[in-house]
């Protein structure tokens, strides 16, 4: 397999490329005023031209480490990430690490753009919320990097590593039973890409708990909204949900960040009454949600446990590359709230 890593490209491919000597590209990457300032200008040149990025790593030969580890989130604005990456780094500091925080938008191009970054700066270990659009290049990179996935796993038997996440599947079929154990069988979705391993989880999840009760459920289910994890999802499913001829008795999201939305939606525009017309559930905790007057089901984790689980593992793999696969997974904690009743089609 050809190499993608930007940082692949060395200073002998840019003195080829160049037509001058190795020594020459050496000095004039580092400025030396042996390199007169046109020769300096034609190496740098053909070195952004080639995407030339210089591994830091190289810098230190006498440790091979930078005591650096990356993070790499889809939304750093997320409170869940907020908070397990506040205590990374509390437990890895005392080991003399630093972190480098990136967040990827859920976008392909910035992911694999940091994960070059990343690679060309020899960071010692990496903790990945993956897109699922790069799994190629994180497959390149954990035979060479330490990597623990977060949330999100890759099903591909090349990967090693260690994967640590919620209990996707579990979340979501509890938040499902709870919601059917108060008379809703119609329960409007709304989910993630479906790309996405925690999303395809969830959606198990659902199935799997709509069925045990009975109730049809599969990938033609009709009350779903599939959209990003943010918080426009959840404005615009809500949106799509007062155009519905017949309306579900209830609404569970798939992550807080789209109920967030759903939440400011309900509340701006339209006359729905929660309970009373509509019940509404949410994996993951929602942010101070003790302040607001509708407070949903909510499948909620420790984000501590989680995060320390994330520092050990990737400090682990840093000091035993050689270990095999592990998986650590948390079960929730359903916390009722106030936004959801029993069901009264009668009404």
């Amino acid at each position: 397999m050809e190499n993608q890593f930007m940082g692949s490209v060395t200073i002998r491919d840019i003195a080829q490329k160049a037509d001058v000597s190795v020594a020459t590209v050496s000095r004039a990457l580092n400025h030396s005023p042996l390199v007169s300032e046109s020769m300096q200008k034609r190496v740098i040149q053909t070195a952004k031209r080639l995407g030339y990025v210089p591994n830091t790593t190289a810098k230190n030969l006498k440790t091979n480490t930078t005591h650096t580890i990356g993070i790499l989130v889809s939304d750093i604005s997320n409170p869940d990430y907020i908070a397990i990456i506040r205590t990374i780094e509390d437990t890895v500091s005392p080991y003399g690490y630093n972190l480098i925080l990136c967040s990827t938008g859920d976008s392909m191009q910035r992911e694999r753009d940091y994960l070059n970054m990343l690679y060309s700066r020899g960071i010692d270990g990496l903790i990945l919320n993956t897109t699922d659009l790069n799994n190629d290049l994180v497959i390149q990179m954990c035979t060479h990097i330490p990597i623990v996935l977060l949330n999100r796993n890759i099903s591909d038997n090349r990967f090693r590593g260690d994967y640590v996440s919620t209990d996707n599947y579990n979340g979501i079929y509890q938040l499902t039973n709870f919601l059917l154990s108060l008379g809703h069988h119609d329960i409007y979705v709304i989910a993630g890409p479906n790309r996405l391993s925690n999303n395809r989880e969830r959606f198990r999840g659902f199935y799997d708990a709509m069925q045990a009760h009975g109730y049809a459920a599969d990938t033609n289910y009709p009350y779903c909204y599939c959209g990003a994890y943010t918080q426009q999802t959840g404005v615009d499913a809500i949106r799509e949900f007062m155009l519905m001829k017949r309306q579900p008795s209830a609404i569970l999201s798939f992550s807080n960040i789209p109920m967030l939305g759903a939440l400011h939606e309900i509340a701006r525009s339209t006359f729905l009454r929660i309970p009373e017309e509509i019940s509404l559930a949410s994996y993951d905790s929602i942010p101070n949600i003790e302040l607001l007057s509708i407070r949903p089901v909510t499948a909620r984790f420790d984000n501590t446990k989680i995060g320390k689980q994330c520092a050990s593992a990737v400090l682990d793999r840093i000091n035993d590359p050689t270990l095999p696969n592990r998986q650590f997974v948390f079960e929730p904690t359903i916390v009722p709230g106030n936004a959801a009743s029993f069901f009264h089609p009668e009404k």
